[in-house]
């Protein structure tokens, strides 16, 4: 029942394909629910809203982090915020005070990758992309070459020493035939009977190796690749990605 009421807050996949060219979504829960999380908001002022987010922790206590994270990004979008960054700045800092992280012990903290999408007026097959990250990079391959967009790195919500903390972002204007990707660390983190982790640069050549597939085809490579590498280990993490084809 717990895994339904999250499900619910969850893009469905006949959103994630409607909204773009083509896509895929591998999400895989360690346990019945997840910390992992990724989020959709579609036609706000022309523009179009993904993120995907790594919550302190997995099973029930990062699936409590999820929906609050959730939640804070609705409000952000709902409070007319849409640059990226902004978005970041202002879910950590309401997520540092819904836990009392001032004053008490509590250190949990959300990695997101974040990307704003919307056409440019007079461009047809140009779009503008602008990414923040809170310590989650976005991928993009574009005529075959995979290229890294580092997030910043700082967390969202956690420890706060000093100085507040702030997200960078950038703007990309995309060509067509671009694909990106936005992942959390479980995939690239799995471990095999040798207790060697996939890695993130095996993931990253994988996803450039296999950008010019169909999304389907993508994700069913990335499934088959991860089930070969983990062998009989269990999952160790939760483990998501989005591919997006703009």
């Amino acid at each position: 029942y717990a895994q339904t009421i999250q499900k619910a807050i969850l893009p469905t996949d006949d959103m994630l394909q409607t909204s773009f060219d083509d896509s895929f979504m591998i999400f895989k829960p360690k346990d019945v629910v997840s910390g992992d999380f990724y989020w959709l908001r579609r036609n706000i002022e022309g523009k179009t809203f993904i993120a995907v987010a790594d919550c302190t922790g997995h099973g029930v206590p990062g699936a409590f982090m999820s929906m609050i994270a959730s939640r804070l990004l609705n409000e952000a979008i709902s409070q007319k915020v849409y640059d990226p960054a902004l978005i970041l700045k202002m879910t950590h800092e309401k997520m540092r005070r819904a836990l009392k992280q001032d004053t008490g012990k509590n250190s949990d903290g959300v990695d997101l990758a974040l990307c704003s999408i919307e056409n440019i007026e007079g461009e047809e097959n140009a779009k503008r992309i602008i990414f923040a990250g809170a310590k989650r990079p976005l991928f993009i391959v574009r005529d075959g070459k995979l290229k890294t967009i580092k997030g910043s790195r700082n967390s969202i919500g956690g420890w706060q020493k000093g100085k507040e903390h702030l997200y960078q972002q950038e703007e990309i204007i995309s060509q067509e035939g671009d694909c990106l990707y936005l992942i959390t660390d479980g995939f690239a983190d799995q471990n095999n009977a040798e207790n060697k982790k996939y890695g993130t640069n095996y993931l990253a050549a994988d996803l450039e190796k296999n950008s010019h597939k169909p999304f389907a085809e993508q994700k069913q490579i990335l499934l088959e690749k991860l089930s070969k590498h983990k062998g009989t280990k269990p999952q160790r993490d939760d483990i998501s990605i989005i591919g997006l084809k703009v």
